[in-house]
């Protein structure tokens, strides 16, 4: 039964009964996508907040969350070639374990996809702040948006939709031109930071390369934006249905783009380490701050006497994010259109405009950022809810890999993962303990972690043995 539910799905199945998608990105197209996603908001905040959570060894955090992402992201490749639909994760569930599971997937992960937008468009208005009076306001250490603030904020997500709604050459085209600027400037930050540096005494100075242990390790990944970080990946699964030649696009996309931005943010968080003035650490990393600036790396290069790049900084902080959210914004409302399909949402969802642009899914996109403004307060409330969200809905899909890999349903063209019930085992341990330290936080504890990973490897071992039936 399960062998003949996967061969529905990767013939089309039940899923096309409405107008296509139009197949009109390349490879650059979906590799900048994901790049562009990768590096949002969260690279001009993250090389501070790791550094105070773990001091030097944060270097080591930003690596351990690459690579255990990127073992997540194989099991997404594997499956997203099987299936170059948009919608992604859903598809899986459904394909593994039936509309149930599907049904669960896909409303957390459109939901996730949803609240990046606004969550982006949060750091661009507190941003603003710098040169624009009255858009924030302080309410129990959260930035609240003031209605002049808010007037911005439907501003910006109007534009976003605008975008959209062109077309997905446009969309791609204009991301192409933002992802360079985006690539450029933390390369240059490096440069300056590493020309700049001090010696190496901050490495091993105020407790040593690792003073808060491994609770600053793990602590960093989730507080400091590690996991929000490199889970933008997902956005090339989510525009698999517009992608030529998925079979080889869809890998390079999500592997490539983990790797440009694994490297780029472990020598960000090395130059930031080695620039800071040892004058600044006199209390420790985690008291490092810098007062009356927006912005620690903004506020580091005016120390060190580049001016220049400080500004240069300032505008990056307006364009990061907003091409960030530019690609999420076109995740959801390919998610919504896929989730049309699967009939988890009103057919109205899957209507394409004459671009071939699932126009309906922007808009209703358009209007729950809006509400999300309402609901939630601060960047720092947005990104744990996103992160919570995606980490959950990871968990499926080494599950979906492991059953499609045991009934030996592949495509011939398809990339297969090698050693997949090793990646499987490790993907999903790794999703759960993701989630479990996002929920956490800064309360990490050793003993929380050993209980967790009993919990794992049993309910894995559960679904490794369980059979799943179809009940179509």
């Amino acid at each position: 039964m399960l062998c003949s539910k996967i061969k529905t799905h990767l013939r089309g199945g039940d899923f096309y009964f409405m107008a296509q998608l139009k197949r009109d990105l390349n490879t650059s197209g979906i590799l900048l996508a994901s790049v562009s996603a990768i590096i949002g908001s969260g690279w001009l905040f993250g090389s501070l907040y790791a550094a105070q959570m773990a001091g030097p060894i944060a270097i080591f955090s930003w690596f351990i969350g690459g690579i255990s992402v990127a073992l997540v992201a194989f099991c997404f490749a594997e499956l997203a070639t099987l299936f170059p639909q948009a919608g992604g994760m859903g598809t899986f569930a459904h394909a593994t374990h039936g509309r149930g599971s599907s049904f669960i997937v896909s409303w957390v992960s459109w939901l996730a996809f949803v609240i990046i937008s606004p969550i982006e468009v949060q750091a661009v208005i507190q941003y603003m702040g710098n040169y624009v009076d009255n858009l924030t306001t302080t309410i129990d250490a959260a930035q609240h948006l003031t209605a002049k603030g808010f007037a911005v904020a439907v501003a910006l997500l109007a534009c976003l939709a605008a975008v959209n709604a062109v077309s997905v050459k446009f969309l791609s085209k204009t991301n192409t031109l933002f992802t360079i600027w985006k690539l450029l400037i933390p390369i240059t930050i490096v440069r300056l930071f590493l020309f700049a540096a001090h010696p190496v005494a901050n490495l091993t100075s105020q407790g040593g390369f690792a003073p808060y242990g491994l609770h600053g390790v793990f602590a960093s990944l989730s507080v400091s934006g590690i996991v929000l970080a490199f889970n933008g990946f997902q956005p090339g699964i989510a525009l698999a249905g517009e992608t030529r030649n998925p079979q080889r696009n869809i890998p390079i996309a999500i592997l490539g783009s983990l790797a440009i931005c694994m490297v780029i943010y472990c020598a960000l968080q090395f130059a930031f380490i080695l620039a800071v003035p040892p004058a600044l650490l006199q209390n420790g990393w985690s008291h490092l701050n810098f007062e009356g600036v927006a912005g620690p790396l903004a506020g580091l290069s005016h120390i060190l006497g580049f001016h220049w790049a400080a500004n240069m900084l300032y505008i990056d902080a307006l364009i990061s994010p907003l091409a960030c959210a530019l690609i999420f914004f076109a995740a959801a409302s390919r998610t919504s259109y896929a989730m049309s399909q699967e009939k988890f949402l009103p057919r109205f969802f899957g209507r394409l405009n004459h671009k071939g642009v699932p126009f309906s899914g922007i808009v209703v996109t358009f209007f729950i950022s809006i509400f999300v403004f309402l609901i939630f307060h601060g960047w720092q409330e947005l990104a744990s809810f996103y992160a919570a969200a995606i980490c959950f809905c990871n968990a499926f899909v080494p599950l979906s890999l492991f059953r499609i890999r045991k009934s030996q349903v592949y495509s011939e063209h398809s990339f297969r993962v090698p050693m997949y019930k090793i990646f499987s085992l490790a993907a999903f341990y790794i999703s759960n303990l993701m989630f479990f330290l996002v929920r956490l936080g800064n309360h990490f504890q050793a003993r929380y972690c050993h209980c967790h990973r009993r919990f794992v490897l049993c309910r894995y071992e559960f679904f490794q043995q369980r059979r799943v039936h179809s009940h179509f």
